[in-house]
């Protein structure tokens, strides 16, 4: 939110601009800072999985990634998702 304000004064003096452009600059820029966060995050959950898997057995390692790939695929059934979003126990 910090990119996404803008000089208001700076603006009235880049009329050719006009506001979607000032604003979609800031945007853009938010945009940016998000995908890094996402890129960075994507990096770092293969590389916990990448040390999970290089410390166990070959037999381990194929039963985390099968029971990996059902929890995964199971985050993409709605009934599941909706006993998930109603379960009273607190994550800690």
């Amino acid at each position: 939110a910090d990119g996404a304000d803008v000089d208001w004064v700076a603006f009235e003096e880049q009329s050719d601009e006009g506001p979607k452009g000032v604003i979609g600059e800031a945007m853009k820029e938010e945009m940016d800072d998000m995908v890094s966060v996402f890129v960075d995050a994507t990096r770092l959950r293969k590389g916990v999985i990448v040390e999970i898997v290089g410390s166990l057995s070959v037999h381990q390692a194929a039963l985390f990634v099968e029971g990996l790939g059902q929890f995964l695929f199971a985050l993409r059934d709605r009934e599941i998702l909706g006993k998930f979003n109603r379960c009273k126990i607190p994550i800690s």
